[in-house]
């Protein structure tokens, strides 16, 4: 999947060099450029979507953290790069304290950085995506298993080959008479029918 960029910038000639920085190494990338207050209203309403988003600091119409504050209060989740010459020290930490991904200075040797700040903030941003899908997915299985043992009364435990402790899980610990959640293998065994 190409990443998707959003590009802010109201200098025309900076967005063309930060293009072809990305396409140098980001060959498949999707760049949308904004360069006035116009564009950057009608993309906050476009209903898209982005993987990361550079932004400048001194814009004709705004500051690089009045952007940044939009872009995540819209999409809380995208990474943002400041790059920036306009920018200082001071800017740098308050806007990284506020969350900002990463914050290069606009010089021509920092040029190259770009496309590599993209992809790793692109690449975090997709891990991150990845995680939150398993956790509910897992989230989702657990749920499902555990109507099933309580619809067919079923008692499940676990039992651990190291501590050779068994846990038990459900409603297993009504079953087995109030006993504790956990066993040892011959407490479990006592309990049991010995066919």
């Amino acid at each position: 999947m190409p990443l998707r960029i959003l590009l802010i910038d109201d200098n025309p000639d900076d967005r063309t060099l930060v293009v072809r920085e990305i396409n140098k190494v980001l060959t498949n990338a999707i760049v949308d450029e904004i360069g006035d207050a116009l564009d950057f209203e009608a993309t906050m309403t476009s209903g898209r979507e982005w993987d990361v988003a550079v932004t400048d600091y001194q814009l004709g119409w705004s500051t690089g953290l009045h952007v940044f504050h939009r872009l995540r209060s819209q999409w809380p989740e995208l990474p943002v790069i400041m790059f920036t010459a306009s920018g200082n020290e001071d800017i740098a930490v308050a806007a990284l304290k506020d969350g900002l991904d990463d914050y290069i200075t606009k010089t021509a040797v920092h040029y190259g950085r770009i496309p590599y700040a993209v992809r790793a903030c692109g690449e975090r941003r997709r891990r991150r995506r990845e995680a939150q899908d398993a956790t509910s997915a897992l989230r989702r299985n657990e749920a499902i298993l555990q109507l099933a043992l309580d619809a067919a009364h079923m008692e499940v435990w676990e039992h651990d080959l190291d501590t050779r402790k068994t846990l038990l899980h459900g409603r297993a610990e009504h079953v087995f008479g109030g006993q504790r959640r956990e066993l040892s293998r011959e407490q479990l065994f006592e309990l049991l029918h010995p066919d």
